[in-house]
């Protein structure tokens, strides 16, 4: 089998440690996505979401602070195996990292004033740089409303996307209801923003009716922006076997061959409180693909149905493509 290297859109890495209370670390297995699984399934670029929660007793400031903390602790213990974007080069056998912020509330307190989330998005994008950022997570918060909600852009929600259209960060679809997805498009148009539009980690609702994946017109304007989506391989989102997952990834193909990518979304099983994650799965991930090592295995399943060049799209181009993009725009 040939040796594919990977680059994947969205881990929870760091807000799986965090959220053990430090009982679980880079190389636990538990976390579906330590340092020996990303090895083995040979990525070689990884995207770490900075991920929190808003309204919970653990507030996502705090949070996502110590999640950048843990990032600055691994590229310290594991300088031979972890690199950051920037020294990234195409013989490097390291996992190298790029930020993603799923979820602003993670800049600051909701009651903060607004210049402390702008403050913090610039220090830890200089810290790591920072691929995308979702406004929300599954729900409502100061910039608009996330998947369980149905609320749309907020004011707050329109001045972050100014600022992150100044920094070259792109707006990510994964979590937000389809009023806010509707709302930022419209609100990008407005004002002529140039930022970057992606899902980093979400499959199609034409293929699985879930409020996780994204309708026809959602996935349509970001193939049409030259954005990309990272299918992910949480059982709930996808079907009832394994092979819904290359269901998702022929129909993601039809919309636009160079705009899919993989963003598996691997964390630990936590157990997280229903109101939180209704619904839940445990284990999230099916038994064929239940960790990050798993890319050899899909690849082989894909072989069977894809062509050799949109596996290489998927597993590599597509996002190497977009994130040159994105970081070189600005």
């Amino acid at each position: 089998m040939k040796k594919q290297p990977v680059l994947d859109l969205h881990c929870d890495l760091l807000g799986t440690i965090d959220w053990s209370n430090d009982s679980l670390d880079f190389e636990s297995p538990e976390t579906n996505c330590s340092i020996p699984q990303l090895e083995s399934g040979g990525v070689r670029l990884q995207v770490l979401a900075i991920a929190g929660v808003t309204g919970v007793s653990k507030t996502p400031f705090f949070s996502g602070k110590r999640q950048v903390e843990l990032y600055q602790q691994m590229l310290h213990e594991y300088p031979d195996k972890i690199g950051d974007f920037a020294s990234f080069n195409k013989t490097s056998n390291k996992i190298h990292c790029l930020f993603a912020i799923e979820n602003a509330s993670l800049l600051a307190e909701e009651t903060d004033p607004l210049e402390k989330v702008f403050e913090r998005l610039k220090q830890y994008q200089g810290i790591e740089r920072i691929l995308y950022l979702s406004l929300t997570w599954n729900h409502k918060n100061r910039f608009g409303g996330g998947n369980l909600s149905d609320v749309g852009l907020k004011d707050d929600g329109k001045e972050l996307l100014e600022v992150m259209n100044e920094m070259g960060i792109a707006i990510d679809f994964s979590h937000t209801c389809d009023r806010l997805a509707y709302d930022i498009i419209s609100y990008i148009d407005k004002k002529g923003l140039t930022l970057p539009l992606m899902a980093s980690h979400s499959n199609f609702r034409a293929i699985k009716d879930h409020p996780r994946n994204l309708p026809d017109e959602i996935a349509k304007e970001i193939v049409l922006r030259g954005g990309v989506i990272g299918v992910n391989f949480v059982q709930r989102f996808l079907g009832k076997e394994p092979e819904s997952l290359i269901d998702h990834i022929e129909y993601g193909l039809s919309l636009g061959r160079q705009s899919l990518g993989l963003g598996a979304d691997f964390y630990g099983a936590l157990e997280v409180p229903d109101q939180l994650s209704p619904a839940k799965v445990i284990p999230p991930f099916f038994d064929k693909l239940p960790n990050a090592s798993s890319y050899p295995i899909l690849r082989s399943m894909l072989s069977r149905r894809i062509s050799e060049k949109d596996i290489e799209g998927l597993f590599w181009e597509n996002g190497f493509q977009f994130i040159t993009k994105a970081l070189t725009s600005h």
